[in-house]
């Protein structure tokens, strides 16, 4: 089950690998790029 996509200030290498290994399928940093956004959910769907 995915567990989403996550959206934050941190955006480092290691912040991206704590976020994945927590289960989240993606991160996204602020301020959000809604083609990202888009295409994160998007993928998600699949």
């Amino acid at each position: 089950m995915a567990a989403g996509v996550a959206l934050t200030g941190y955006g480092q290498s290691e912040d991206v690998s704590r976020a994945r290994e927590v289960g989240f399928d993606d991160l996204l940093t602020k301020p959000v790029d809604f083609t990202l956004l888009e295409r994160a959910l998007v993928g998600m769907s699949r």
